[in-house]
């Protein structure tokens, strides 16, 4: 009797699990397909209004995919993005949020990008891999941080030579410590800038105060900053490698009213002895000059050491432009207009 009333029992409880996970794939649905009618309506919204202000923004072929667990927009080859001034030409644009956390988006973009305008012509870009990650406060709609990568870049303007790199990566977030300012880190690998040079890495980390209001989009209170106040940068680690020599630096810089510079660097030389870079294929005719005056500079610097190599440092005053070692002039820097 027992095994008789066991299976209506067994069936009874299989039919609920089945209507359960029904009503769930249901309500999912209902839910990615309105997720995904307000991602659409919002950049009809976006576009309209950026073209309004005078920018061009044209998805082309713009569709939204990616059900049931993410919302994909996806732009094809001829999407614009610019002003009437320049604007850039890619190849296609992918952009992706995971319905459960949609503080979160993916994008990824397709080569070549090619920007045009009448200042500077056309100059196309084009790469193995480009992808990027933003991470968004869904209370303000503003960006809390942004990270991109770019992978097997190339870089052509008109008849000069490509400049190629193997990676390059940039990271911008709000400073845990106060929400107003920016850190910025960029990485660049394996950088060709042109024929017969040595490849060169760079890296640079720092922060740039009162900035964050870039990733929420308001340049215009960073410009505001600059003629009310001027900017900081505070540049907590720069290494420049090209050859055999290295540079270490790290100091703080202030972008004046005036649109001079001022400030301090202490810069660390590594291997200067055996040429500087560049040197010798831009200007090849001073390149013992250089050589030697800088040999001269450092002969009584202080010592220290950039990793485990031996290196001499110097302390670089910047003022109003004017870069000296000490009470040696080296050389000014033209002044820089803020136009954000």
């Amino acid at each position: 009797m027992v095994g008789v009333t066991a299976t209506p029992s067994r069936t009874l409880r299989y039919k609920v699990l089945m209507l359960i996970v029904l009503v769930i794939i249901v309500a999912w649905s209902i839910l990615w397909f309105c997720a995904a009618t307000v991602l659409e309506r919002q950049a009809d919204r976006l576009q309209h209004a950026a073209i309004a202000d005078g920018a061009i923004v044209h998805c082309l072929n713009r569709t939204i995919g990616g059900y049931p667990f993410q919302i994909e927009m996806r732009c094809h080859d001829g999407s614009r993005l610019g002003t009437e001034q320049g604007s850039v030409t890619l190849g296609g644009l992918v952009a992706t949020a995971l319905v459960y956390r949609p503080n979160r988006i993916i994008m990824e973009a397709r080569g070549p990008a090619v920007y045009e305008s009448e200042s500077t012509g056309k100059i196309a870009a084009d790469w193995e891999l480009a992808h990027a990650s933003a991470r968004i406060d869904l209370s303000s709609a503003a960006v809390t941080r942004f990270d991109a990568e770019v992978k097997g870049g190339t870089l052509t303007a008109g008849s000069l030579p490509p400049i190629k790199l193997s990676e390059l990566f940039v990271n911008a977030r709000q400073n845990p410590a106060s929400s107003r300012d920016l850190d910025l880190a960029l990485r660049v690998t394996g950088l060709d800038p042109a024929p017969g040079v040595d490849t060169t890495s760079l890296s640079v980390r720092g922060t740039l105060r009162g900035g964050a209001a870039l990733l929420a989009g308001d340049p215009n209170a960073v410009a505001q900053l600059a003629a009310a106040d001027g900017l900081t940068f505070r540049l907590d680690e720069a290494m420049l490698g090209s050859g055999p020599m290295q540079v270490a630096a790290s100091g703080e810089l202030s972008l004046g009213q005036d649109g001079h510079l001022n400030g301090k660097l202490d810069v660390a030389l590594a291997g200067y002895d055996k040429g500087v870079p560049y040197v010798t294929v831009f200007a090849p005719d001073v390149q013992d000059t250089i050589t030697t005056l800088l040999g001269n500079l450092l002969m009584f610097a202080p010592k220290t050491t950039i990793g485990d190599r031996p290196a001499r440092r110097l302390t670089l005053m910047v003022e109003d432009g004017r870069v000296s070692a000490g009470i040696v002039p080296l050389f000014r820097l033209p002044p820089v207009a803020v136009q954000l």
